[in-house]
């Protein structure tokens, strides 16, 4: 069994869609591409890394979701966060962990999961109520990045239930937001994977100070 850490939830609605804010994927936006973002992102959710900031850019951690009562395979989770005036933020929307085994298992392929499991995922982001980005009128193409190794293996505190012991690598969907308006803002994040039959509904609760 792989660990499918997917972020985020599971509810497409037909709304209009206001990209402000969402930047290219493939830009190289404050300095790094997505895919770097994304590496040192997941590096520090992991605990590779202690800097949860970069630059002027933040990572927003990932909540420790719950099945919800209406479907188990839906994880909901929800998070409150800081963040200073001006500092733009990095999110992993949809993404797999290649991992390394003490029980004889393969380190995981780098082929697996397609590029095709992430972008036929269905994706709903919402910001203060509004979306911005969706898979119905977007091209999730834009926001995929391959396989990102990290420095060195990660490893976990102690191994999980299926004998992993660390992160190799990284590959998903994401995105780079510019920065927040100083006040208190929501954002929402939906992901369902047709291919996984598992989604996650977070949310989170962000609050930008001017100092």
């Amino acid at each position: 069994m792989k660990r499918l850490l997917l972020t985020l939830g599971v509810c497409l609605l037909a709304l209009s869609v206001a990209r402000a804010g969402v930047l290219p994927g493939d830009s190289s936006a404050y300095g790094k591409t997505l895919g770097g973002w994304m590496k040192l992102s997941w590096s520090w959710q992991l605990g590779g890394s202690k800097a949860g900031t970069v630059k002027n850019v933040s990572f927003l951690p990932i909540p420790a979701g719950e099945p919800s009562d209406e479907d188990p395979n839906i994880f909901v989770g929800e998070a409150d966060v800081t963040l200073r005036s001006g500092n733009a933020f990095a999110l992993p929307m949809f993404v797999w962990t290649g991992e390394t085994y003490n029980n004889g298992t393969p380190d995981d392929d780098p082929a697996f999961p397609p590029e095709s499991a992430f972008t036929g995922a269905a994706v709903l982001v919402k910001l203060d109520g509004k979306a911005i980005l969706s898979s119905l009128t977007d091209d999730m193409s834009e926001f995929y990045f391959g396989i990102q190794y990290f420095d060195s293996t990660i490893e976990y505190p102690e191994p999980t239930s299926y004998g992993s012991i660390g992160a190799n690598w990284i590959k998903g969907l994401g995105f780079v937001h510019t920065p927040l308006s100083p006040g208190r803002h929501t954002l929402e994040l939906f992901v369902y994977s047709p291919d996984f039959g598992v989604g996650y509904a977070n949310t989170w609760n962000i609050t930008v100070t001017n100092r």
